[in-house]
């Protein structure tokens, strides 16, 4: 009975184009397989039921090959290869791919996920029971041992099975998929590849499970005497692959920013400095002329002096900080005449006065024109989306909204997603120097 499994598909060495050495004698290559599947059963003594399930078929049809190595060379433990005839040679290679696999194999229990290890015992399963049944006079059962992958998604993945085993050489058209004939890409004695129709395809509306048919044949060997008569027997095979539509994907949404506008005002200040009664004063009157928060001085437009006695001054203004204007200024009275016994007569007290004209700014947050978008695709996972002015705002903050129609066949999910909410189910957006990408986590929800 042929022994099938179904797996997704992993890149595991399958041992099939491996180097031999043929400088051992056989019994050294018998004594290595040996080891190396006790090594490979105290490994799976510990494994889950699906690592052991896959390998108590090849525990069992490696250990007939060891029986094979001892019926065919007897007591002969030191026949080198360039001594032995061509089946004993063929039994020789076998023995030490079938080695190097299970090696292969006892390594991906302990390293590599329950798929992967799976994939390589069967594959040093099929190298066994290649090696068993391919002797002169055996009868060879074809088998399917694995399928992959064990899941499709139309559209996103290729939409081909392969199968692997063991002398399944056939007719190329000997292959059926829910029913309807599959286009064989290949085919050969432990692969055959095929594509999902197209009518299959494209009318899967929901997931499920879709049978598979293969044709194989199997060759019936009888020893009579020194020949080897066969027969050859059609049959077919039964296994199945689970398909799933295709996945449509429409977005529809809005982006709207708020940038900073500066806004500007022209402002004013008269100054005056007053007269001291001291006509000798010689005062400083600088000023420093600073605007509340959040206005900024922008530019100094006009200053003129608007009054002056003395000797004093005013001027030129300057910007101090972001917010100040300094103007230094002296105002000098004109002094005294003076005359005996103490009299003085002042000539003149001093004072300054002037005014000027500036332009203060600060900056506003207004609303920026929306972006409308709407997006349609099939078996994307990403999309990225511009704010088509970005790149003329300043200090810009996004605000955004959408709504994500996801349709697999006949079933369609809304998920809604914001800047308030940047998750939802499988679907996942962040906006960064203008762009919304939104993306299609495909791990949760393939």
């Amino acid at each position: 009975m042929a022994v099938i499994a179904v797996l997704a598909a992993h890149a595991v060495p399958d041992g099939r184009a491996q180097d031999i050495s043929t400088a051992l004698t056989i019994g050294a290559v018998s004594n290595a397989l040996s080891s190396t599947l006790a090594d490979f059963n105290n490994a799976i003594t510990t494994a889950g039921e699906a690592i052991k399930g896959a390998g108590n078929s090849l525990q069992a049809n490696a250990q007939n090959v060891i029986r094979d190595i001892d019926r065919v060379f007897g007591k002969n433990v030191n026949l080198t290869f360039d001594r032995m005839d061509a089946q004993q040679q063929a039994l020789y290679r076998d023995a030490q791919r079938l080695t190097q696999q299970i090696r292969q194999a006892t390594i991906d229990i302990a390293s590599k996920t329950a798929a992967e290890a799976r994939k390589t015992i069967y594959e040093a399963d099929i190298i066994a029971y290649n090696a068993l049944y391919s002797l002169p006079c055996r009868s060879q059962a074809a088998r399917i041992v694995y399928l992959q992958p064990d899941r499709i998604r139309i559209g996103r993945d290729t939409a081909e099975v392969t199968l692997r085993g063991n002398f399944l050489s056939g007719p190329e058209d000997g292959i059926w998929i829910d029913g309807r004939k599959a286009t064989v890409i290949a085919r050969s004695a432990t692969e055959i590849r095929a594509a999902v129709p197209r009518e299959v395809a494209h009318g899967i509306a929901s997931e499920r499970s879709v049978g598979i048919r293969v044709e194989l044949i199997d060759v019936k060997k009888s020893n009579l005497l020194l020949l080897c008569p066969s027969s050859r027997k059609k049959r077919t095979e039964s296994l199945a692959v689970t398909l799933a539509p295709r996945r449509w994907v429409s977005l529809a949404g809005w982006i709207e920013p708020t940038s900073l506008v500066e806004r500007t005002e022209g402002w004013s200040k008269q100054y005056e400095s007053g007269a001291d009664d001291n006509c000798d004063a010689d005062r400083d009157i600088t000023a420093q002329i600073c605007e509340p928060s959040p206005w900024l001085v922008k530019s100094i437009d006009s200053f003129r002096i608007t009054g002056k006695n003395g000797g004093g001054y005013a001027g030129p203004p300057s910007l101090s900080g972001d917010s100040c204007i300094k103007v230094p200024g002296r105002a000098k009275g004109k002094g005294y005449d003076r005359f005996p016994f103490g009299v003085k007569n002042c000539r003149g007290r001093g004072w300054t006065n002037w005014a000027m004209a500036y332009t203060v700014k600060t900056d506003d947050r207004i609303t920026a024109g929306r972006h409308d978008f709407s997006e349609q695709a099939a078996d994307q996972a990403s999309w990225n989306i511009p704010y088509p002015a970005a790149s003329t705002l300043r200090e810009p903050r996004y605000r955004y909204a959408l709504k994500a129609n996801i349709t697999m066949g006949d079933k369609t999910r809304v998920f809604e997603i914001s800047d308030a909410q940047q998750l939802s189910g499988p679907i996942s957006a962040r906006l960064i120097d203008g762009t919304l990408t939104v993306s299609y986590d495909e791990s949760i929800d393939n």
